[in-house]
């Protein structure tokens, strides 16, 4: 193959993309993307108690004491929320995801596994680690949480979750009982 042709045979498909990305925006480039892996970003936040027009941030789920031991098995709990894309063609819209833990109840500390399902179709299976970072000025835990995420439905990949919720506890059973705040991000390649 002479230079020319060399440079026509790489040069060419990427102008392409470009162009026809330029042109019919950002659905151009997830149509020309298709089997070419490429990288995502988005960034959520969760649902709160304290907005009226959304759920509480987090369903009761079944939550059992685990024998005598402090610690609580949660088993199908809900987060539910909305991403916003950071890079074209990320996923975006509303999302669920729904886990199961075993983690002591003062701490709230332990992994996580779950399916993080998006609009759209997309779902993906996630395997974190949460844990206690501090407490709010009001006194609210503050719980970071940290992963992979593998998708499943809708496109394949991996990547990165990261997040932070301050639950608000029930006073009495100090279980949580809704989100004060919360977000969630979530990077790495894919392809539709």
């Amino acid at each position: 193959m002479t230079g020319l042709r060399k440079l026509h045979a790489v040069a060419l498909p990427a102008l392409l993309v470009l162009a026809l990305w330029a042109v019919e925006g950002t659905s151009g480039t997830i149509a020309l993307a298709r089997g070419i892996p490429v990288q995502f970003a988005s960034h959520g936040v969760m649902d709160t108690l304290f907005d009226p027009t959304t759920p509480p941030g987090i369903d009761q789920g079944d939550v059992i004491p685990a024998g005598k031991s402090g610690r609580f098995v949660v088993k199908d709990r809900t987060v539910t929320g909305t991403l916003s894309a950071l890079l074209p063609g990320s996923p975006e819209g509303r999302f669920s995801f729904t886990y199961g833990t075993n983690v002591p109840l003062l701490t709230q500390s332990g992994q996580i596994h779950g399916t993080l399902s998006i609009a759209g179709g997309l779902e993906a299976k996630v395997r974190a680690e949460s844990a206690l970072l501090g407490y709010s000025p009001e006194g609210l835990p503050v719980i970071g949480i940290t992963g992979r995420l593998t998708f499943t439905s809708g496109a394949q990949g991996t990547g990165d979750i990261q997040g932070v919720i301050v639950p608000v506890l029930d006073p009495a059973t100090l279980h949580i009982i809704g989100l004060a705040y919360g977000e969630v991000g979530i990077a790495g390649r894919w392809q539709q």
